[in-house]
């Protein structure tokens, strides 16, 4: 059976919601806390596009704003500054970004 998406790690995995949130935050991370959306793009294909088969650029980038906004939502990144599309951690973000990664790891993957 197959779920569809272009974003795998092998045959069997995809990668959830989840996945895509840890990828958004493992980007802020190693960017220092504060980027660009571009930037922040940039930096998840490099870091992580050994993890795709077959990756689809539009349906990534639609999938980390979907990360982003629910980041949003659970008060981990602040609303950006007057439309400028800053991506920035909160400082509970920051504070609690190290447990959050490893929360979210355990469910980056699904198997189908």
């Amino acid at each position: 059976m197959s779920c569809g998406c272009n974003f795998r790690r092998n045959e069997d995995d995809c990668i959830t919601n989840a996945g895509f949130s840890y990828m958004v935050l493992m980007a802020l991370k190693s960017l220092g806390g504060k980027a660009s959306r571009q930037q922040v793009l940039f930096k998840i294909k490099s870091m992580f596009g050994d993890h795709f088969h077959q990756p689809d650029k539009d349906k990534l980038e639609k999938n980390c704003d979907g990360a982003k906004k629910q980041l949003l939502e659970q008060g981990v990144l602040q609303p950006p500054n007057k439309g400028y599309g800053i991506w920035a951690l909160t400082e509970d973000g920051r504070n609690t970004l190290d447990k959050r990664l490893a929360d979210l790891i355990r469910t980056a993957w699904v198997s189908e």
